[in-house]
């Protein structure tokens, strides 16, 4: 999948039938090509079933034939590059390098990585963006508006936690409205704490000096972040508290909105252990929780119930531009490799919900793998499949945009390189917007489900023709017998 991306005639066909469309073809010529080679070997079948093999043969052709014809014709159905009417917005996607680990302290001292991306972010801010994202969750910081109005302690998640997400909401709050000497300002305590910090745990290796932005202000904007959410139940039994893998939205006079984005497709066991609160049958499966909690390195051997809470929403943002106003959803790291999910942000039956898509990922986790590229790659393919257009903003990358037509026009790179350590950038574009409908978009897996159906037919007239040659075998070898 590294490059798949690039074979943009192709893939067009996703829209048709989802990426299961080219996961079809491939697998239908890999079969022809597969037989072609069986048929010579061993010698003695290579004149069985000739006919079989040569129609499909024709079929396959037929078939990748019609998908590069259909991927033409979308695609010179529109030159976004030269159509003006479809540029929209302008977005400023930010990346900053700041590896994880799955062990304590897991990466990086927070204050730094909330200094240095807004520091990032005010460079970003001089391209005049309508909206700027931020990735998911670099900092943190349990940063809805709703916990921070409340300024409750919360013991099961530690002393001062109140104190740390109040200096982030206040740090992007101050962004958002352009104040850069208020955002200086907190990260001036922030690093006073942290060198404090550093004195009394040296073997921390701590830093002592963080990033700061410009002393004049900046422009004012809508900010996307992403962070978690808390909410606290305390008349419940169990669980009293809700985490949240949230998209926040700081609009340009610094208030953050109440209305958030939460992820809705959580990642079994780094967001969520599974039987949390599960039953089957009547029975309870919390003990089969425990004992799966205790196994991952983020509980610290049980100690800690790290899960998320799912969403239930797939909300839509509007923002102002200079045109008019804009609608946005943003789907949360992994969801970008879920087909249904990315649909039903955007399609609501024949009805489109957004103008395009923000997703925020934190990739930090791969260190600098090969996944970076492949992650990118699975998102072009949600392009296609919605005919929308997606900016990515992605810690340790790889961030960019894509077009409707699966085209990445723009990513940020350092010394030529999109990923690796030190890649460290933004990348300021119009995204743009299309008006074509797209089939998946409306009608969702019915291709998918069509082979399944196909395949379990298949494979039960398989099993069913097995029985009855065995019976057959049988009889005969009874009456060669001279049975009754």
């Amino acid at each position: 999948s590294h490059g798949l991306y690039r074979q943009l005639p192709l893939i067009q066909i996703s829209d048709l039938t989802g990426a299961y469309g080219v996961t079809f073809l491939a697998a239908l010529v890999n079969g022809v090509l597969g037989e072609w080679t069986l048929r010579r070997w061993p010698a003695h079948a290579a004149n069985t079933g000739v006919r079989q093999l040569y129609a499909g043969t024709a079929t396959a052709i037929a078939l990748l034939a019609a998908t590069l014809g259909y991927g033409y014709f979308r695609l010179g159905q529109v030159d976004f590059d030269k159509a003006t009417d479809a540029r929209g917005p302008r977005v400023a996607v930010i990346q900053h390098d700041f590896p994880l680990v799955s062990t304590p302290p897991y990466g990086d001292h927070p204050s730094l990585v909330l200094a240095s991306y807004l520091a990032l972010a005010a460079e970003a801010a001089r391209g005049q963006p309508d909206l700027l994202a931020l990735p998911e969750t670099v900092w943190n910081a349990y940063q809805n508006i709703d916990f921070i109005e409340r300024r409750e302690v919360v013991p099961e998640v530690g002393p001062g936690l109140w104190d740390w997400s109040s200096a982030c909401h206040q740090a992007v709050s101050a962004f958002a409205r352009g104040d850069y000497a208020a955002v200086n300002t907190v990260i001036t305590d922030l690093e006073h704490r942290v060198r404090r910090l550093a004195q009394a745990r040296p073997e921390l290796n701590l830093p002592t000096r963080l990033p700061r932005l410009p002393a004049e202000n900046g422009p004012r904007m809508t900010v996307l972040v992403g962070a978690v959410s808390l909410e606290q139940f305390p008349e419940a039994t169990y669980p009293k508290l809700k985490r949240f893998n949230s998209a926040l939205i700081y609009d340009p006079d610094g208030a953050q909105r109440r209305q958030r984005y939460d992820k809705t497709h959580l990642v079994p066991f780094g967001e969520l252990v599974p039987f949390r609160q599960a039953k089957f049958m009547g029975f309870q499966l919390h003990w089969l929780y425990r004992w799966l909690n205790s196994l991952s390195p983020f509980s610290q051997g049980g100690k800690d119930e790290y899960s998320l809470t799912p969403g239930t929403e797939y909300t839509v943002f509007e923002f102002p531009t200079a045109n008019g106003p804009r609608r946005f959803a943003a789907p949360i790291c992994y969801e970008d490799a879920t087909p249904y999910v990315i649909r039903r942000f955007v399609w609501d039956g024949a009805i489109r919900r957004v103008d395009f898509l923000v997703n925020i990922s934190n990739d930090g986790w791969f260190l600098h793998s090969n996944e970076l590229p492949q992650h990118m790659a699975i998102c072009a393919f949600r392009a296609v499949e919605n005919r929308v257009s997606i900016a990515r903003a992605v810690n340790t990358g790889i961030s960019g945009f894509i077009d409707p037509n699966g085209r990445i026009y723009s990513e940020v790179t350092k010394d030529g390189r999109r990923f690796g350590r030190g890649t460290i950038g933004y990348a300021v574009e119009p995204v743009y917007l299309d008006q074509r409908a797209s089939l998946y978009g409306r009608l969702g897996d019915w291709f998918a489900g069509v082979c399944l159906a196909l395949t379990a037919v298949l494979w039960l007239s398989g099993i069913l023709e097995r029985w009855i040659l065995a019976a057959r075998q049988k009889l005969r070898a009874l009456f060669a017998k001279g049975g009754p």
